[in-house]
């Protein structure tokens, strides 16, 4: 526990938390209301090292699969093997269930993280209570408070993230693959390895059918990339036309990223939103604050 980076932040809250007053107008009535907030934050924290966890997890299985993809680009195809790439070639495309399964796992952490935070908040704010953050997302746009407040600043990306959550772990409907290609054209031989990535935005539900799989090839398969060929060749004075450059490069379509990468990103706004929300909570002293009704701009019309 003591290794982690957000446990490390967090430790000048639990110093403020053991002087914390205690009684009916606190939001601590007892001790042992110290004690449950501060299980409630290891809990927090235990998420973040699972979030880590399945991040290596996720690193490690990218590094695997390079070098399988690697090993298989090495032996070129028979001279008749063609497509569209060139006149000799390979595309590799393979699922890669494991980094769906880990994905799924990181996104399922996180979501149970926040709903952890979403109770230590319910103590501080008076009239509002529940058992995840679905509550404090239908409260924010309405009440303001300190805390009430950050939810509402962060909306867009919560929702994202429950939104992005939701079909990995009931459905599992995104499929994630890695691969590459090997191509030749007039001697000159290109290899590109796939990067692994995903949509940056809940992905939609395509169908996963027998009929699907069979109809797409390798290519179709690698959804979120672009691929792109360059080709330069030279005549001689005698009419002899050589390709001198021949290249296939591989790049990543708008709207996705590389897998770590976006895990990455989602940890560090998770750690950044858990420490400004209990920062907030120490900063007013660990009270129980009363919301206000939430102004809201009236909306602009024409005349």
């Amino acid at each position: 526990m003591h290794d982690s980076p957000l446990w490390k932040d967090l430790t000048p809250v639990l110093v403020a938390l053991d002087s914390a007053d205690l009684g009916i107008e606190s939001a601590f009535h007892k001790q042992w209301d110290k004690e449950t907030w501060e299980t409630r934050l290891s809990s927090i924290v235990r998420k973040e090292r699972a979030c880590n966890y399945h991040l290596d997890n996720v690193r490690r299985l990218i590094a695997d699969s390079r070098a399988t993809v690697s090993n298989r680009l090495k032996s070129p195809p028979s001279r008749d093997a063609q497509n569209q790439i060139g006149k000799r070639g390979i595309v590799i495309s393979t699922d890669e269930d494991g980094c769906a399964f880990e994905l799924s796992a990181f996104l399922a952490a996180i979501k149970s993280g926040l709903d952890f935070l979403a109770i230590l908040c319910f103590r501080h704010i008076k009239g509002v209570d529940g058992d995840s953050i679905k509550t404090l997302l239908k409260v924010a746009p309405f009440k303001s408070s300190s805390l009430l407040d950050l939810f509402h600043a962060n909306t867009v990306w919560l929702n994202t993230v429950r939104d992005y959550r939701h079909p990995l772990v009931h459905r599992l409907s995104h499929r994630i693959t890695s691969g590459g290609v090997f191509s030749e054209l007039g001697g000159v031989e290109s290899r590109t390895l796939f990067p692994i990535v995903v949509p940056v935005k809940p992905p939609d539900n395509p169908p996963d059918t027998r009929r699907s799989r069979a109809c797409c090839d390798a290519m179709d398969g690698l959804e979120g990339l672009i691929h792109l060929e360059r080709t330069g060749t030279v005549t001689s004075p005698d009419g002899v036309t050589k390709t001198i450059q021949h290249e296939v490069e591989t790049q990543i379509s708008s709207g996705y990223e590389p897998i770590d990468d976006f895990m990455i990103r989602n940890l560090e706004r998770f750690c950044e939103f858990t420490v400004a929300i209990v920062q907030t909570i120490a900063q007013t002293a660990f009270t129980v604050e009363v919301p206000k009704q939430r102004v809201i701009p009236p909306i602009a019309t024409g005349t």
